[in-house]
């Protein structure tokens, strides 16, 4: 509610003029600028220093679990930078100025992925568990990507230009600036919120102790013996 009273606001001196203004070149409110990098593995920890690790992040509340013994952990680290500007165009012959908010988000996600020491001994147990922290990658990216169409859809009012007489020019811009600048600090909470709250609904899903159990069962019950014997070493 608070955005939308801010989005009211932020532009209700625009005047009949309007029809003067271009449509808007793109059909995206935000533009958003997505790079990821290769995924970095590490095998040097243990289980015991992974399930620490996941412990005090709180990614997996199996981890308070004092028979949970993890075998790996996919830690990406994500970094959100928003950026605001206004575009001009001016029509001397209509004494109309027409202003449109420019929003751009940047967010790039470096991914770690961390394979037990003892997991990785194993051919069957180093596949099965970097498939599933893979598929914990997916679900990041899907995360990413529901945000993009989550924020254009909400803020879709802004994706057009607002006529102003040239006079007022001045008094707008400084204005539209403060509201701007307001409206995308919620914008940054908001987007933070969703975007874990997304990706926590995903790994929730294959972060169980029922999936734990069909996966390894992809391997020899020898092999995870074997592993259960090199684990308890650390304990």
């Amino acid at each position: 509610m608070k955005s939308k009273f801010i989005l009211f606001l932020l532009f209700f001196s625009a005047n009949s003029f309007a029809s003067v203004c271009p449509t808007s070149e793109s059909k995206d409110v935000f533009d958003f600028q997505f790079s990821v990098s290769p995924i970095q593995y590490d095998y040097s920890k243990t289980s015991k220093q992974i399930s620490y690790m996941i412990a005090s992040s709180k990614q997996n509340t199996l981890a308070n679990n004092s028979s949970f013994k993890a075998l790996g952990l996919y830690q990406p680290k994500t970094n959100f930078d928003y950026t605001t500007s206004l575009k001009f165009i001016q029509y001397p012959e209509h004494n109309v100025v027409c202003l449109r908010p420019i929003m751009e988000i940047k967010i790039t996600l470096n991914p770690n992925i961390f394979i037990s020491n003892e997991a990785a001994q194993f051919n069957c147990t180093k596949h099965r568990v970097e498939q599933h922290e893979l598929l914990h990658h997916k679900f990041a990216l899907e995360s990413i990507t529901k945000l993009k169409k989550h924020l254009n859809k909400k803020y879709a009012n802004f994706n057009q230009y607002y006529a102003y007489h040239p006079s007022q020019l001045k008094s707008e811009t400084n204005r539209l600036k403060q509201n701007l600048s307001n409206l995308l600090e919620s914008i940054r909470q908001e987007s933070l919120k969703y975007y874990e709250g997304e990706q926590n609904m995903l790994h929730s899903q294959i972060d169980t102790e029922e999936n734990y159990k069909k996966e390894s069962m992809y391997c020899s019950v020898e092999e995870n013996i074997q592993l259960t014997q090199l684990i308890k070493k650390q304990y």
